[in-house]
Formats: C-alpha cells, sequence, structure tokens
C-alpha cells in the first residue's frame, strides 16, 4: 500500500473539507499507486474507464462546480528499466486508446501525472507521445525539466484552446524525491445558461371594476 498503509487508512490523508481517490497497485508491485485530492465544493466523483491499461495507471476524477465539468486523469506509467514497464511504443498505443474513451465524456479534460517518457537532445518529450499528443489535438505545457536528472518526465495535457491557464507550470524541487512538485493554475468557463423570456399580465393588481366596465364598453360583448 501507499507509504506502507492500507487503503482504508490512507482515506484519513486528506485535509479537512477535501476527498482524496485512489488507484492502489497490485500488491506484487512496489509503490502506492496515484491519488487524486479533490476539494469538497468541486463534488468530485471518480469515473470508471472501460479501456485495458498493461502496467500503468490511469485515475479519473470529475470534479463539477459553478465553472461547469473538468475531468482530471492522473497517469503513472513505470519507466521501460522497470521489471513491469512496458515499452514507450506499447504505452502509447494503449494510451490512445484510453484518450479516446476520456475524450468523449462530458465536459473538459485535464490529464496529468508521471508518464516517464523522456525526449533526447531538443525534445523534451519522447517523439511517440508528442506524435500522439497531437494527433489527439492536446497541447503539452509542461517546458521544463520536472526530475533531479534534467528530464522532463511529469507533463499536464489539455486539448488546444479548451482550458486556458492562469498560471503557468513550474517544477520546484522540494527535496524528499527525485521528482519535483510541478504547479499549474488552470480556468474553467461557466457554461452558458439559455434563458426564456416570458411577458405576463399580473393579475392581482387588475382592478375588477375597471375590468367590467371595459368589457362592458367593448364591441365583444
Amino acid at each position: 500500500g501507499w507509504r506502507g498503509k492500507t487503503p482504508p487508512e490512507m482515506r484519513a490523508d486528506a485535509p479537512a473539507g477535501y476527498t482524496v481517490f485512489h488507484d492502489f497497485r497490485p500488491p506484487n508491485r512496489p509503490g502506492g499507486g496515484v491519488a487524486v485530492i479533490c476539494r469538497g465544493g468541486l463534488q468530485g466523483t471518480s469515473v470508471s474507464l472501460s479501456t485495458a491499461r498493461t502496467c500503468w495507471q490511469c485515475l479519473v476524477v470529475k470534479a463539477t462546480g459553478r465553472g461547469g465539468r473538468l475531468n482530471l486523469a492522473a497517469v503513472y506509467r513505470p519507466p521501460t528499466s522497470s521489471s513491469y514497464g512496458i515499452s514507450v511504443g506499447q504505452f502509447c498505443a494503449e494510451l490512445d486508446e484510453t484518450l479516446a474513451e476520456l475524450l468523449e465524456l462530458p465536459g473538459v479534460p485535464l490529464v496529468c501525472g508521471d508518464f516517464n517518457c523522456p525526449g533526447s537532445g531538443a525534445s523534451l518529450v519522447d517523439p511517440h507521445l508528442v506524435d500522439l499528443i497531437e494527433a489527439r489535438n492536446l497541447v503539452q505545457r509542461v517546458d521544463v525539466p520536472t526530475h533531479a536528472l534534467g528530464n522532463t518526465l511529469d507533463l499536464v495535457l489539455h486539448l488546444d484552446g479548451a482550458l486556458p491557464l492562469t498560471t503557468a507550470p513550474s517544477a520546484t524541487d522540494v527535496g524528499f524525491s527525485d521528482h519535483f512538485l510541478v504547479r499549474v493554475g488552470v480556468h474553467i468557463a461557466r457554461p452558458k445558461v439559455e434563458t426564456c423570456t416570458y411577458i405576463y399580465r399580473n393579475l392581482k393588481s387588475c382592478n375588477r371594476k375597471k375590468f367590467v366596465e371595459l368589457i362592458a364598453c367593448s364591441d365583444v360583448c
């Protein structure tokens, strides 16, 4: 379990007023898995995807507020060098199917996490993943190293033009991990509300005597 804890104990790790969602790893694999911590006012709910994933994780939580619905997908892919890792090509093929299902959901998608797909030279991300991101009309916003060795492993993806950023991505060395803390602010546009206009008479303010006189003088009678 995560940090040696069992799943019920982990539920207490969320701060007051927040809810934590987990995708725990199988017992035969080290580490705890992925988690999403959601503020209570956002009405967070986990979403199950039917697409298959081999040795990597994707936890989807929909957060609904006055600004609309956000489908947050937290991804973790073990390094290829890991004993239970898969190739970048296989990962991208499975991720493509997962994205296809995620993008069909109502709301705005936001995909983030540790992809472990470093590029080489001037490329921050592996070309296979870059091609997939572009094919799905997504934008990768992290343009700084997120690992102690100078690689960009932790990414933030969203549909092109669909999720304006309020703050640019930043990476901070927290001192107790080889990965940096990546922070970014996003803005979810409030959906336009359809309105209907009605015209009516206030019958409560009607002068009954005057109304009877008008009817009596009318050509209708």
